[in-house]
């Protein structure tokens, strides 16, 4: 047994010259443990403690191959030196609205006055039309939705701890998000109100495109002084949204509080741009809001454009169209493509540095074309999507993608592996209706 050190933290490795049961004890921050596991001969294994469930785990040092990007070890957050101090790995703070999620024709999205593709607050008379519309249908489905709480409910299924802030009504639909959350291994720190809770009626199109109808309901009362410090202080990241500051309700002004919050006590801040027209609609309290800095900008390519554009005063070159001969389901695995750059993709990623002014790292998500990492330090990392055949909701596609980036970031694995995984999750996700799974994975870099 040796003490040694790698890039990140202080590990205890062990080389065994054959495979064997072994029963290792040792004493960490969190008090004496004993550990039994079985390994194959001559590997290298450290232990990993942090905040994953169970709490203490077992996993094989991952040493980036030639050509990948390691991240600074500031970055990682450091599982092993803060174990006592972060319960959780990610807390998301974020509308609790309840998804009701049908899938409808354009004639239809178009005879209920809604604009494809975007998310529009409801007047009572287009509530009541929905209200009819998911009532007469069967195949209505409903769960516990806003986009960072789709992201911890995907991190928990791979095995990260999660805690969710919020406010729910009196209400079947807000006791039943927080039951459905807490059945998810999810701990909920929430604020019941009187009044309904939020709704989000989902119309999928047939080309799998997203249109959201919202009633935030009380929602948006969560009040300052329901942020609880001491749990934002025993996170690694504080997670939430630009829907978030829609509005200049109670709930802008307690998000933007959580992140004074989060930055005095060490917390990252991971920050999704959430659509293109909110960020035009907002662009200035954003502005005002990303000055003081955040570790993680999330955004689609639709976003970092309209961000970008507003940021240059100058529009931003649109996407291109799907490369010929793009991935179908069935194809071999994408390769990792740091060795085989796509020059194009990379070029057109470098039109987002402009984010970096904000962030330490900015994520875009390109939708058939991957994923692509932007850092502070000038490097650009790219990973093909994963292929898909049929596509029935893209719902949740981007904070599914965000779970499995965060999961390889508490894994210490390189950066493109990281956007491996996300991609991954994503490509899992738009196979059906809905924006979450009930499919628990461990050890997911394992598998792909």
């Amino acid at each position: 047994q040796e003490t040694g050190q790698n890039d990140l933290t202080t590990v205890q490795r062990w080389n065994l010259p054959n495979e064997t049961d072994e029963s290792v004890a040792f004493f960490s921050e969190l008090g004496p443990r004993l550990l039994t596991f079985s390994i194959p001969p001559m590997q290298d294994f450290s232990i990993q403690i942090g905040p994953f469930k169970p709490q203490v785990s077992l996993s094989p040092i991952a040493s980036p191959k030639a050509g990948q990007k390691r991240l600074p070890a500031s970055f990682y957050p450091n599982l092993l030196s803060t174990a006592r101090e972060k319960k959780y790995a990610i807390t998301a703070l974020s509308d609790a609205l309840t998804d009701n999620i049908l899938e409808a024709t354009d004639d239809t999205i178009q005879q209920l006055g809604l604009s494809k593709g975007n998310s529009i607050k409801l007047d009572p008379e287009t509530i009541e039309l929905l209200e009819e519309l998911f009532r007469d249908n069967p195949d209505a489905v409903s769960s516990p939705g806003g986009s960072p709480t789709n992201t911890i409910y995907g991190a928990s299924n791979l095995g990260l701890r999660c805690a969710y802030i919020g406010c729910v009504g009196n209400d079947r639909n807000g006791y039943a998000y927080i039951n459905n959350l807490r059945d998810n291994e999810i701990d909920t720190y929430v604020s019941i109100k009187q009044g309904p809770s939020a709704t989000c009626y989902t119309l999928v199109s047939p080309d799998g495109q997203r249109t959201f109808g919202l009633d935030f309901g009380v929602t948006k009362q969560l009040q300052t002084y329901e942020i609880l410090h001491s749990l934002i202080q025993d996170s690694h990241f504080i997670h939430f949204s630009a829907f978030e500051f829609r509005g200049e309700d109670p709930l802008n002004f307690s998000t933007r509080y959580a992140a004074d919050v989060a930055r005095e006590a060490g917390c990252k801040i991971s920050f999704d741009l959430a659509d293109s027209s909110v960020i035009h609609a907002i662009i200035d309290p954003l502005r005002e809001f990303l000055s003081k800095g955040v570790d993680i900008i999330f955004s689609n390519e639709d976003e970092a454009r309209a961000f970008c554009s507003l940021e240059v005063g100058r529009p931003i070159e649109s996407p291109c169209p799907s490369p010929p001969g793009s991935p179908r389901e069935g194809d071999p695995p994408p390769t990792p493509s740091f060795r085989r750059r796509n020059h194009d993709i990379e070029m057109r990623a470098a039109q987002f540095r402009p984010m970096l002014k904000y962030a330490k790292m900015v994520i875009v998500k390109m939708a058939a074309h991957g994923a692509v990492a932007l850092v502070d330090d000038g490097t650009i990392v790219h990973s093909p999507a994963y292929p898909v055949e049929t596509v029935r909701d893209t719902n949740g596609a981007g904070d599914n993608f965000q779970a499995g980036v965060f999961y390889g970031l508490f894994k210490y694995l390189p950066l493109e592996k990281c956007l491996q995984i996300g991609n991954y999750c994503a490509s899992k996700i738009i196979h059906r209706i809905g924006a979450q799974s009930k499919v628990k994975i461990r050890g997911i870099e394992y598998l792909i």
